[in-house]
């Protein structure tokens, strides 16, 4: 059973909204500097990003585009004397319904805002908060175990006792990465200023 528009439209903006948590999460977690699984950084991370989709109220009819198009689009071809489902022209027919699809000729009601309105954006954006955290917040352990392996693999073979370091993942591209005899550990340069990375957490022994 294929979706209707409006499930189309509510997941789309569900997804919209779930990449804007993603980003301030990661934005909010990197200049914290810690590697690893961190309750107090996943508290603040996950509140950062929960202000910021108060700047997305204004996006609150979006869930209900369809609906609001479909009563503009059923209004408009009642005012032009047609039938407001099927667009049969009524001009010159007789009976409550329209003769092609039943569809009873009454004026068609008009989209309210109202309370069920704002409920439904306030759930998608609970899901999208969710769901916009738990993504980032495994996006950077699966980056920092990642890394971990390569810092292994660079230890192994290199030829140097320099340690391996890189960039995160996007978005958070402005942290920096670095292994060494001490385990994976974070630091955010152009963020922080005179202050020695933090080792914290993932050790590969």
């Amino acid at each position: 059973m294929p979706l209707s528009w409006t499930a189309i439209v509510r997941v789309v903006v569900l997804l919209l909204m779930a990449a804007h948590v993603f980003y301030f999460y990661a934005f909010a977690r990197a200049p914290q500097e810690i590697v690893g699984v961190d309750f107090p950084a996943i508290l603040a991370s996950s509140a950062f990003a929960l202000v910021m989709l108060v700047p997305l109220a204004w996006a609150v009819v979006l869930p209900d585009l369809p609906e609001i198009v479909r009563n503009h689009r059923a209004r408009g071809r009642w005012q032009r004397g047609r039938c407001s489902s099927c667009n049969y022209l009524l001009l010159y027919e007789q009976g409550a319904n329209c003769p092609e699809c039943g569809t009873s000729r009454d004026e068609p009601g008009s989209f309210e805002f109202g309370w069920s309105t704002v409920q439904r954006f306030v759930l998608l954006a609970a899901a999208a908060w969710m769901v916009g955290c738990i993504g980032a917040e495994s996006w950077a352990v699966l980056d920092e175990v990642a890394f971990a392996r390569e810092g292994e693999m660079y230890v192994s073979t290199a030829t140097t006792k320099d340690a391996y370091s890189r960039p995160r993942r996007w978005p958070s591209q402005d942290q920096t990465l670095y292994f060494s005899s001490r385990g994976v550990t974070a630091f955010a340069p152009q963020l922080v200023l005179d202050q020695p990375p933090v080792y914290s957490g993932l050790s590969t022994k």
